[in-house]
């Protein structure tokens, strides 16, 4: 049995890496526990830096969060706020692997800031803000694994981040304010938990609250630093108005830490004051015990040179003595039986000994040190001389293998000789046989010839076929775009579109844009004219969602810039030019950005507030139309006649028809919105029920904008038929057709919505709703009159071919002369320019006529 017991002792035996691997995690353990406890009491820095020194000696925060888990974090609220506290630190100041190994933690962090959160005050509300500060630091770490923990880096180090690349720091500076939010709302919430007289600051309930602000102010500062550096970089580079967010969500930051930084540096005038007198007494205690520390390295030193002179005294006294020796043996010589010389010279040796004996131990010290040089010196020759010696027999040795190798070698070849010698004759039959297939081959090859030069006759119409069609898609595809172009002026296009939606359209783009820039082909070209055509539609959608109608119209007029490089890209592939869509590519960003910013989210709060002023915009815009048709109407019948006033009359009368009917449709929706929040509010406020039911608000928005643009729109085309009716002809009937789109279309499309959304909550047996039912079909009909009218007028125009001459003065007949002469003038040089471009192009057909004709010929 003893036999079986001694191995199991064995095995049982650690090692000692083990047993300095368990004393490390029982130190660890003893003080994460110590700084991490139950106690309502800051957390001290001695066991923190314990916690972190840990890190540096595994290189990994394994132990760190072994020791952690164990812990009551979902038991006990002190724990898992001092948890957050020593986790910021280890994160700050650990092994920079301590933040790519605790990533593994994240849902961990999660669920303890959503368990507390359930408090709603006090700690509970700190940890979960905490947490979530926690979270982002590690997201933003993960993003940008080269910031180290304590977020310190150098200007260059900051370059070298942002590879000078304006997309990246743009990417950064929105993380970096990302992290600052967390940061700015966790310290409100701290000082929120305090008292306006911050007196219990003092208390250590109070300190240990406020403990966290120390690493919060270090990464707000660097934060800080760093965003004002990113901002003058991107101001460098970019336009000011895209970085308008930017400079709001800075400046809000900046004036958010100033009230930080000013609570903190207020927060403890009494606990500074006894931390400067600390100070200044360790400092007192420095200069103290420096001061020793000088005065004892003079003593030291004067005792030196005191033993120096000594030991020169000595020499000089044990040179003396051997003088005296000399002297009093060679005195002595003759009366060595004389017993008191003899006695002196006993005494004159034992001095001489003793002094000598403090000499020579001097002396041997530096010889034996000399020696142990020499014994060094000699064993390094004599590893060198064996080192010599074992290359030596190791290279004789190499030669006797290469030898040997030779040799075996020199046989291998006279085997291969023999077998050569064989080989041949088998060759030579060989031979005979391949020359006879060689022949077969021939005449085949005759035959591949003649399939071969066909099939590259084939080959060549088909290329010239396909390079055919290669044009035709190519043309196609412009089409398509400038189609998508033309349509952007369209009023009659009242779709929406989300920004989101419009930015998943911009990398499959940008994608297609890359493609065709290093290959040529027909599907990438119909896929670019697709996806452009796509984007302009979809971008024109979304400026129709713009709150700012101004910044939607310029936007539009942005989009046709697009469709002209995009244009301009397709005639480069058709002609197989050089393909470059550097500039196509930015323009499509740059416009998907204007998108976003243009059509920002409006909090429920705004979208209350825009109401009313949306309403009374609705209002103001269908006052100024009917008013500005009157007066037109009333400057048409002034100064017009003829098939010129006929017309102004009709459409403008048509027109200020359909906008009453559209006022008094207005007035019976403004009616039934208020029996609408009447009756649902109860007894909260007006925006109290906007906001409650906020999409309907939103909807009611949306329809008022449409009323008000449609009402735009038609004083606008209606001005546009006066001003056309001076000239007549195609343009006018243009504008007639532009009038009847308008009311057909925009009008029409714009009451149903404004109908529909107050439909959605009224009371069937409304009779508001009824009045607006019955104003709606007023609408409609004005609307079908004014469609009519526009009919009506653009076959009068066809069926007058001649000028209405009656009532026309001298001076009338003389204006209308002029007027005719200089368009025809006009018309003539129009025809002279066309024909010059004409035979300029019959000029180019000859040409390239010519060259295909002489390779034929």
């Amino acid at each position: 049995m003893s036999s079986l017991s001694l191995p199991r002792m064995l095995h049982n035996r650690k090692t000692s890496l083990e047993v300095e691997k368990e004393n490390f995690e029982k130190f660890q353990a003893s003080s994460i526990s110590k700084a991490i406890n139950c106690h309502e009491h800051p957390v001290k820095e001695k066991h923190v830096r314990s916690a972190i020194l840990g890190t540096f000696h595994e290189k990994s925060s394994e132990t760190f969060w072994k020791c952690v888990l164990r812990l009551p974090l979902m038991e006990n609220k002190i724990v898992a706020w001092k948890f957050c506290h020593v986790l910021h630190k280890v994160l700050r100041e650990g092994h920079p692997q301590v933040i790519p190994y605790s990533q593994r933690f994240r849902p961990k962090i999660d669920d303890i800031g959503k368990l507390w959160g359930h408090l709603k005050e006090g700690y509970g509300k700190l940890i979960q803000l905490y947490c979530k500060l926690l979270l982002e630091k590690l997201a933003f770490h993960r993003r940008n694994p080269r910031f180290p923990g304590n977020l310190v880096v150098s200007k260059e180090e900051l370059d070298s981040i942002g590879e000078n690349d304006i997309n990246n720091y743009f990417q950064m500076s929105v993380e970096m304010f990302d992290y600052m939010d967390e940061i700015l709302v966790l310290q409100t919430a701290i000082f929120g938990s305090l008292d306006m007289s911050r007196s219990n600051s003092m208390t250590s309930s109070g300190q240990c609250i406020l403990a966290p602000l120390i690493p919060i102010i270090q990464d707000s500062s660097q934060l800080y630093d760093y965003c004002v550096k990113i901002l003058f970089k991107l101001h460098a580079s970019v336009p000011a108005d895209m970085l308008a967010g930017h400079r709001d969500r800075f400046l809000k930051h900046f004036v958010q830490l100033r009230h930080f930084y000013y609570n903190a540096a207020t927060l403890q005038d009494n606990l500074i004051e006894h931390l400067q007198h600390e100070i200044s007494r360790q400092r007192a205690e420095i200069e103290h015990l420096s001061l020793e520390h000088q005065e004892t390295i003079s003593r030291l030193s004067e005792r030196i040179n005191h033993l120096e002179l000594e030991l020169a005294r000595k020499d000089s006294e044990l040179a003396q003595e051997r003088l005296a020796k000399e002297d009093l043996l060679a005195q002595t010589e003759g009366a060595s039986r004389c017993a008191e010389a003899e006695k002196r010279a006993k005494t004159i040796e034992e001095k001489f000994q003793k002094l000598k004996e403090v000499y020579t131990k001097l002396r041997e010290e530096h010889i034996q040190l000399i020696r142990q040089k020499a014994d060094v010196d000699k064993q390094l020759v004599n590893v060198k001389n064996l080192d010599l010696e074992n290359s030596e027999k190791t290279r004789l040795e190499e030669v006797l293998e290469e030898l040997s190798t030779l040799q075996a070698s020199a046989d291998a070849a006279t085997e291969q000789n023999q077998a050569l010698s064989s080989k041949v004759d088998w060759v030579e039959k060989e031979k005979a046989q391949i020359e006879s297939e060689l022949q077969d081959l021939l005449s085949q090859k005759e035959e591949v010839d003649s399939k071969l030069t066909e099939a590259e006759s084939r080959l060549k119409s088909s290329i010239e076929s396909q390079d055919s069609m290669f044009e035709k898609c190519c043309l196609e595809s412009e089409r398509i775009v400038q189609h998508a172009i033309d349509e952007v002026d369209n009023p009659a296009m009242s779709a929406t579109c989300t920004c989101d939606y419009l930015d998943s359209l911009v990398e499959p783009l940008r994608e297609t844009v890359s493609a065709l820039e290093k290959d040529l082909t027909v599907e990438l070209v119909v896929q670019l004219a697709h996806r452009s055509a796509a984007f302009i539609f979809c971008a024109k959608a979304n400026t129709n969602m713009s709150p700012d109608i101004e910044a939607g119209e310029r936007m539009a007029k942005e989009l046709k810039t697009v469709g002209e490089m995009c244009l301009a890209l397709l005639k480069n592939c058709r002609l197989k030019e050089p393909r470059n869509g550097d500039q196509f590519r930015e323009k499509i960003v740059e416009l998907s950005v204007t998108g976003r910013r243009i059509n920002a989210v409006l909090t429920t709060e705004q979208i209350v507030d825009m109401v009313e002023d949306e309403l009374a915009s609705m209002d103001k815009a269908i006052e100024e139309a009917v008013k500005g048709i009157e007066e037109m109407l009333k400057q048409s019948r002034a100064a017009d006649s003829g098939i010129k006033l006929e017309v102004n009359e009709k459409i403008l009368d048509s027109c200020t028809t359909l906008m009453k009917a559209v006022k008094v449709l207005v007035q019976k929706a403004r009616l039934l919105q208020a029996e609408i929040v009447s009756q649902g509010k109860g007894s909260a406020s007006v925006k109290e029920f906007y906001k409650r039911n906020h999409q309907w608000t939103e909807g009611l928005i949306s329809a008022a904008k449409a009323v008000a643009i449609g009402a735009k729109y038609l004083l606008e085309a209606a001005d546009s038929v006066v001003a056309a009716s001076e000239k007549g002809g195609a343009q006018l009937e243009q504008k007639l057709r532009a009038v009847e789109v308008v009311a057909s279309q925009v009008i029409s499309a714009s009451t149903v919505q404004l109908v529909m959304a107050s439909r959605v909550k009224a009371a069937r047996a409304s009779r508001n709703m009824a009045a607006v039912s019955a104003a709606s079909k007023h609408v409609m009909q004005a609307t079908a009159v004014l469609v009519a009218t526009t009919k009506s007028c653009s076959q009068l125009i066809e069926e007058s071919d001649d000028m209405d001459m009656a009532g026309l003065s001298l001076h009338q007949a003389k204006k209308l002369q002029m007027e005719l002469l200089v368009r025809i003038k006009e018309l003539e040089a129009s025809l002279d320019k066309e024909r010059l471009r004409f035979s300029a192009l019959r000029r180019e057909h000859f040409q390239l006529f010519g060259d295909t004709d002489e390779p034929t010929s």
